[in-house]
């Protein structure tokens, strides 16, 4: 009997535990300079961390895509540059300018 009340104690509590919502998380306001990198740190693992190591607390994934598609366009652009560069080099070279 004495069995029976702890695992029917048990279930509710454990019952009770599932039925409660997570919590939703709060995010943190990233601040960015005016090239539109991250000021002061860098976005890891979805988490905004100062220069001096702190972690300020998790981006909002919204943040962390916007974030990696800038980098993305920034490293098209650089490589789209230093294309265009090397095919002038190269022209300037051959006609002797």
């Amino acid at each position: 009997m004495r069995i029976q009340l702890m695992a029917a104690a048990a279930l509710v509590t454990l019952g009770t535990a599932c039925s409660q919502p997570e919590p939703e998380p709060v995010y943190v306001q990233v601040p960015y300079d005016k090239y539109g990198g991250v000021a002061g740190g860098t976005i890891v693992d979805g988490y905004y961390v100062l220069d001096d190591g702190t972690v300020v607390g998790p981006v909002s994934p919204d943040v962390i895509d916007g974030n990696q598609n800038r980098n993305r366009n920034r490293e098209q652009t650089q490589s789209q540059v230093q294309a265009t560069t090397q095919t002038t080099t190269t022209q300037r070279t051959r006609t002797g300018n």
